[in-house]
């Protein structure tokens, strides 16, 4: 996918509900529409809105200006629960935000739909938060 295409599609990641989907991310574009001009496309215009998630309806994308959240390392430190129903599953995915050290940037579950009786809605959720640059060897790290 290019980045482009990932505009088009208005995608997200896993830190959707703090973050909100790529369009939240792109300080401009430049788009080529139809009649061959290319246009300069900021946020809170209607060719902004139609653009971002409009599957390429409005023109292709040429460029982006993007807000990225810096991070020290590409490495995720992750944690995993299992949980033995879909009220547990629940309870522990809503107190990601109660966590010691605050909530975690990512959080995702997955529910077995496929178990029965009292393991209905059995799942593992999964946190992550970006790992500072401690974890890394020394010879990695950046200076």
């Amino acid at each position: 996918i290019t980045v482009g295409g990932a505009i088009a599609s208005d995608v997200h990641g896993r830190d959707h509900p703090g973050a909100g989907s790529l369009a939240r991310h792109v300080d401009a574009l430049e788009l080529l529409t139809a009649d061959g001009e290319v246009r300069t496309v900021t946020p809170g215009t209607a060719l902004f809105d139609a653009t971002t998630g409009g599957l390429g309806l409005t023109g292709v994308i040429l460029s982006a200006t993007l807000r990225l959240k810096r991070v020290a390392t590409p490495l995720i430190s992750v944690s995993t629960e299992r949980a033995t129903d879909l009220d547990d599953l629940l309870a522990r995915f809503t107190a990601v935000g109660d966590r010691p050290g605050g909530p975690q940037s990512y959080a995702s579950a997955w529910i077995d739909l496929l178990a029965r009786g009292r393991a209905t809605g059995r799942g593992v959720l999964t946190q992550g938060e970006h790992a500072p640059l401690s974890v890394l060897p020394a010879h990695a790290r950046r200076t």
